[in-house]
């Protein structure tokens, strides 16, 4: 779809195609209004590809005493399983103890107990306890030195661009309007009566969108997106950026949750499409996020911290085979640290009523495209159900196919460009299948699949 899909009035308009707008433009969707959703780019293009891939409670949430975030995510967990099953799939977790560090047993003991209270599992995915030697069964390369036990429970795992780009398409597939690669101007007028005018940032030219209500949902580029209608607009904002590493398998079938040694701060080891994620760090950027590349200190951090608790080897740089860096948004908060900041949403309407939203977790999207949605249509007198719908209405219609490498025959993989919304070579093998990440090809096969894909954007429909 391009800009002619655009030129009529719609119900609501999405600025911004990650998981909270997608989940918004199929939330509008299912509930028969009429919704258009502008991406300047790809969909999934900024932080939502960038998470730690994972649809879970937020463990390390408790000890901030976020305890409602934390339930609200775990009952949104299995609401997810059931809509995407294919894409949403449990994992379990190792949660080592080491002599000296910032985690004692007890305290794990007690963290499991209030997480399983909250989440109420089925007994096979209840937590348990384990000994040293018990955890090293489990995961061999466990580092043995200092180990004291540790805790096993489950959560889930996502491929988070995926996710996203399976929502936009069911909202397509339920009437929504989604345009990629077309870039939205500060909206003009108020409720009801909204004007946006839409440059393709692809075949040029400018159409100008109507609309009762207006979703700003664009991330990083909140505070720049508000100041384009009003320069004297106040920056809610803070952002941090975090790496993430692919390396070879380093695990079993668990992921690993990781007290860093240097300054306590928790990431992740995660199986990763037969290889293994690692992440992620925190730190405070500003500047533009697309500006943002992965730092050397950075990657070293990660490896010397993972290796602290590797047994038999040794993670060097030599064994990245990818990188990639996000930036998460925050709501402005006197903490120093940004671990320490909320990750709970803000929703509100600047004057005229625009309805913007910062924070909020990859797992809640559709609470937050709920919420989000309900904040829009109740400014413009528009109705909705109940959300019976979303909670109902799978995600992935059809088999999911997502390659880990190159697949000789590209047939499926252009089908899946036709029906995801993918325009160009890395919106496929980045963010509708790992394949750059785990597997990345050569120049010269990219070259072909982009020509390929030129030949499918010229066919008409």
């Amino acid at each position: 779809m391009r800009l002619g899909d655009l030129d009529r009035e719609f119900d609501v308009l999405v600025v911004g195609g990650g998981a909270f707008g997608c989940g918004v433009a199929r939330e509008a969707a299912l509930n028969g209004l009429s919704v258009a959703l502008v991406e300047r780019d790809d969909l999934a293009s900024g932080t939502s590809s960038a998470s730690s891939k994972m649809i879970h409670g937020g463990l390390r949430y408790l000890e901030h005493n976020e305890l409602g975030l934390v339930r609200q995510a775990l009952r949104e967990r299995e609401v997810l399983e059931k809509l995407a099953p294919e894409l949403v799939l449990p994992c379990p977790f190792l949660a080592p103890v080491y002599r000296g560090g910032s985690r004692g047993m007890l305290k794990l003991r007690m963290g499991l107990w209030l997480y399983d209270l909250l989440a109420r599992p089925a007994r096979s995915r209840r937590r348990s306890m384990h000994s040293s030697e018990g955890l090293r069964a489990m995961e061999p390369d466990l580092n043995q030195r200092g180990l004291r036990g540790g805790g096993r429970f489950w959560d889930w795992r996502t491929y988070d661009s995926r996710m996203v780009a399976e929502i936009g398409a069911c909202a397509s597939r339920s009437g929504a309007v989604v345009v990629t690669r077309a870039e939205a101007g500060p909206p003009r007028g108020t409720v009801g009566r909204f004007e946006v005018d839409v440059t393709d940032r692809i075949e040029g030219g400018v159409v100008t969108v109507r609309a009762k209500s207006v979703i700003a949902t664009v991330g990083p580029w909140s505070d720049s997106y508000r100041k384009t209608r009003d320069p004297n607009a106040k920056s809610h904002t803070r952002l941090s950026s975090g790496i993430h590493l692919v390396v070879p398998r380093i695990t079993n079938e668990h992921a690993v949750v990781i007290n860093a040694r240097s300054d306590g701060r928790v990431f992740f080891v995660l199986p990763f499409f037969g290889r293994t994620l690692i992440g992620t760090t925190e730190r405070d950027v500003t500047g533009d996020p697309r500006s943002l590349t992965v730092e050397d200190r950075d990657i070293d951090y990660l490896l010397e911290e993972t290796n602290t608790v590797l047994a038999d080897r040794t993670l060097s740089r030599d064994d990245v085979i990818s990188s990639f860096i996000g930036v998460r948004t925050l709501a402005e908060d006197d903490h120093a640290n940004p671990s320490s900041t909320s990750r709970e949403q803000q929703v509100w309407e600047e004057p005229a009523g625009v309805v913007h939203v910062i924070g909020g977790k990859l797992t809640t999207w559709r609470l937050i495209a709920r919420e989000l949605l309900e904040r829009a249509t109740a400014a413009a007198g528009l109705t909705i159900d109940d959300g019976t719908r979303s909670r109902t209405t799978p995600i992935v219609s059809e088999g999911l196919y997502m390659p880990d490498h190159m697949p000789d025959d590209t047939t499926a993989l252009l089908d899946l460009a036709r029906r995801t919304h993918a325009l160009t070579a890395e919106d496929l093998l980045r963010r509708r299948t790992p394949i750059m990440l785990t597997n990345p090809p050569k120049p010269e096969v990219i070259e072909r699949l982009e020509a390929q894909l030129s030949e499918v954007r010229a066919q008409p429909g």
